[in-house]
């Protein structure tokens, strides 16, 4: 699956529910000069955040 979030204000929010599991992407801009990410993640899927970041 394949989503954009995009908004003109500086936050978007994205879910989406596949297998009794709900994916929810919150994405807020501070300062369109950076690219800094915070991955929030259980612990279980901890080893995923370098993926995510990474695209």
């Amino acid at each position: 699956m394949s989503a954009n979030v995009r908004s003109m204000t500086g936050y978007g929010r994205g879910e989406h529910i596949a297998e009794d599991r709900k994916f929810v992407v919150e994405m807020k801009s501070v300062n369109h000069r950076y690219n800094d990410m915070t991955i929030k993640l259980p612990r279980s899927l901890a080893s995923l955040e370098d993926k995510i970041k990474n695209g």
